[in-house]
């Protein structure tokens, strides 16, 4: 069999990379959703400690009320951590995924000055 595709020119190269047409891979999203989200823990091991100690002294204090009452409040408490936790993790992961996306096209790197003019008058 004969093939039909012919091999793209340097041209056709460089104007699918000028209109973003480029293959996008997949794991760079994912190393920077990675990277975006150890630092997110990172940078909130001292303070996740803090409230995680606080919140079991808050549990242990709740000894001394009655039980509905105790536990609407430490499970409010408890949720508010892990959901204060799931929205950091949640918007470190969408703007990873945002910034691996976007250097799909280097051409946002060039700077304008230099493109086409035209001196037409």
């Amino acid at each position: 069999m004969s093939e039909k595709t012919e091999k793209p020119t340097e041209k056709k190269k460089r104007d699918a990379r000028e209109k973003g047409q480029v293959g996008q891979s997949q794991e760079l999203p994912k190393f920077f959703i990675l990277i975006a989200v150890l630092e997110v823990f990172i940078a909130l091991i001292e303070t996740g400690m803090e409230r995680l100690t606080t919140g079991i002294l808050f549990a242990v204090d709740m000894m001394n009320v009655p039980f509905d009452k105790a536990a609407e409040a430490v499970a409010k408490n408890t949720l508010t951590f892990f959901a204060i936790l799931t929205i950091l993790i949640l918007v470190t992961a969408i703007v990873g995924r945002l910034l691996g996306t976007c250097f799909k096209s280097v051409s946002f790197l060039r700077p304008k000055l230099f493109q086409k003019m035209s001196l037409a008058a």
